[in-house]
């Protein structure tokens, strides 16, 4: 009742307390309660009978460290700085009476910590146990003024025969907000990651069953990926940053798009090639400050941490989330790099192609003439290629295609036969006109144009 109370809010006008709300969080409690159990249950039988001090939790394919004295690795640091500055940020609330403020830095977000802390070691590093018995005694003290009995039952599973109300007010340590930053960005890049993978294997399976579905997905499931990291803003996202952040220091706030969009129409710094890139990048910046609280800080260009290390000391966990077997991650700071990898000057052309899809080819051979108009209203056609050699140039290059990419992905129709084609278009038409009378010299020659070409029809 109590903890409902709390998170029903700090004035009349948004209180929001009902039953479903009142049994959502005595759920939430006494779940933190089961899993402090479990957890104190499990230090004490690692510390009594491994000697390697570790413990394995096979339901949850978690590997604890009991010793004390092992230094603390990238995510043991994560989630201490989260427990630090939920001390911080709860204290203040408490001063100012701000009780929904309380149960959201002192516990949804420190639950949401310990949750994401989880997650980060399963499979691959060990939870620190001193840190995880650190991480109860601190959420049993933020929430004793409002929860005392069943903190009082948690603290005195740590502490035999002593009640927390003599207990003191945690000392908060050093919080590095680099360290909460990197693990912040972590979290949502796999999660963007997951949910265009989750797309793209979705546009696979298409309208099928859902037997058919689960085959699908284990059958389309990419193995491979690449990630690059770009060092920095191009040029005119850099231009549109710095003018977003002078737009809202002058006036705290955004101006509507429409006076956004003139205000960067027929800049030469954006120019007209990225000009229908320009509001979604806007709206995508003032999304990023809408998220940080409105701290235009957000607009900053350069992170208070490594992208490129984030990413690569974190490889194995992004492999095991996206179920990859092999993960490449590139990093792209000058044009010099980005020629030799891409083979091309702009990144944001860069689409993945029929390999990296693993799609379909259609191959449908279509009839372009070389048509010479000199000699009168009648055409002549006698320049373009036989039926013969054209046939032959086609097979060629089907030939090729599944030669070098995949047989069964590959398919054609038959050469020169009859189709009712139904299309409903502007195109395409090419038509090539020269005012120079030139007087062919070579009938039947490759060069001087194709009966077969190709279209292509991805999947």
């Amino acid at each position: 009742m109590r903890l409902t109370l709390a998170d029903a809010g700090d004035s009349i006008e948004d209180a929001n307390f009902d039953e479903k709300n009142a049994d959502a969080q005595l759920r939430r409690l006494y779940t933190f309660v089961d899993w402090a159990k479990q957890i104190l249950n499990v230090s004490n039988t690692g510390l009594n009978n491994n000697s390697e001090n570790t413990t394995i939790n096979s339901k949850q394919q978690l590997i604890y460290q009991t010793n004390e004295n092992e230094p603390m690795n990238y995510f043991d640091r994560i989630f201490e700085a989260e427990i630090n500055r939920a001390i911080l940020l709860t204290e203040d609330a408490y001063e100012n009476m701000l009780y929904k403020k309380v149960l959201k830095s002192g516990f949804f977000q420190l639950q949401i910590a310990r949750d994401n802390y989880r997650e980060l070691c399963s499979g691959c590093e060990k939870m620190s146990f001193p840190l995880l018995k650190r991480f109860i005694e601190i959420q049993t003290l933020l929430l004793a003024p409002i929860c005392p009995h069943i903190c009082d039952y948690v603290y005195q599973l740590l502490h035999p025969n002593q009640s927390i109300m003599k207990a003191h007010w945690p000392t908060a340590g050093q919080v590095d907000q680099s360290l909460i930053d990197s693990c912040n960005y972590l979290l949502d890049t796999v999660h963007d990651f997951r949910k265009r993978l989750d797309r793209f294997i979705s546009v696979q399976q298409g309208k099928k069953s859902k037997s058919q579905q689960q085959h699908e997905m284990i059958k389309n499931q990419p193995n491979h990926a690449t990630i690059l990291v770009a060092r920095a803003y191009s040029s005119w996202q850099t231009f549109i940053l710095n003018e977003l952040k002078q737009i809202f220091l002058d006036k705290n706030s955004f101006p509507d798009n429409k006076i956004l969009l003139m205000h960067f129409k027929d800049r030469p710094e954006i120019g007209t090639k990225y000009l229908e890139k320009t509001m979604p990048f806007v709206s995508y910046c003032q999304q990023l400050v809408k998220n940080a609280n409105y701290n235009i800080n957000a607009l900053n260009q350069h992170l208070t941490f490594d992208e490129y290390e984030t990413l690569v000391y974190n490889q194995e966990y992004i492999k095991r989330s996206l179920k990859l077997d092999q993960l490449d991650i590139k990093s792209i700071g000058d044009e010099n790099t980005i020629e030799t990898m891409m083979n091309t000057t702009n990144l944001e052309d860069v689409v993945p192609g029929v390999v990296d899809l693993d799609l379909s080819l259609l191959c449908i051979s279509q009839f372009t003439l070389h048509v010479v108009t000199a000699r009168g209203a009648r055409p002549d056609f006698h320049l373009s290629m036989s039926a013969e050699q054209s046939k032959q140039m086609y097979e060629q290059l089907v030939n090729k295609l599944k030669q070098d990419y995949k047989e069964d992905r590959i398919y054609d129709g038959r050469f020169g036969a009859y189709m009712t084609v139904g299309i409903e278009n502007d195109g395409p038409v090419t038509i090539m006109v020269d005012s120079k009378a030139r007087k062919p010299t070579q009938p039947n020659g490759i060069g001087y144009g194709a009966a077969a070409a190709v279209a292509f029809n991805v999947e």
